[in-house]
């Protein structure tokens, strides 16, 4: 696996998603969705916080205060997250996103791949599981379903 790419197509999944999307798409939506595509934005930049304090904590570098939190209460995570950024403008949460996105990747690009492929790192993860795993599936695979959940709200492309 190429964790770094595997990494770096989510994120462009999401911005080439985010850039398809019309200004009167962010407006709360009537109907059944679970989300706003504000709200599921602001949950990507959460997730996005989340990464970089998964690498921070594999490199033992610095404070994981969203990390930190998830784990305190995994139940609560999502409805916290995406309260504390709810008056955000669209701007905002992409500019932070973006900002989220580069540190983690910053601090993915320092740690070494045998490490990354160290089963029992992430305990709370799960024992079988490493770092490239939790690149697969927690940043990965999860942009690429809440960008398609976006994607379904833009007019197609030309």
């Amino acid at each position: 696996m190429h964790a770094d790419d595997v990494f770096r197509y989510g994120h462009l999944t999401v911005l080439a998603t985010l850039d398809r999307i019309p200004a009167d798409v962010w407006e709360p939506q009537a109907g059944g969705a679970e989300w706003t595509p504000h709200e599921l934005l602001a949950h990507l930049v959460a997730y996005e916080h989340l990464i970089g304090d998964v690498f921070a904590s594999v490199l033992g570098d610095g404070a994981t205060p969203t990390l930190d939190a998830m784990l305190a209460d995994a139940d609560g995570f999502n409805e916290r997250q995406v309260d504390q950024r709810r008056s955000q403008s669209i701007d905002a949460l992409r500019a932070d996103y973006e900002a989220a996105h580069h540190r983690a990747a910053d601090l993915l690009a320092r740690i070494p791949v045998d490490r990354r492929r160290q089963a029992e790192l992430l305990a709370w993860y799960g024992a079988e599981y490493d770092l490239e795993d939790v690149i697969a599936y927690m940043a990965y695979g999860h942009k690429t379903e809440h960008a398609a959940q976006l994607a379904a709200l833009a007019p197609p492309p030309d």
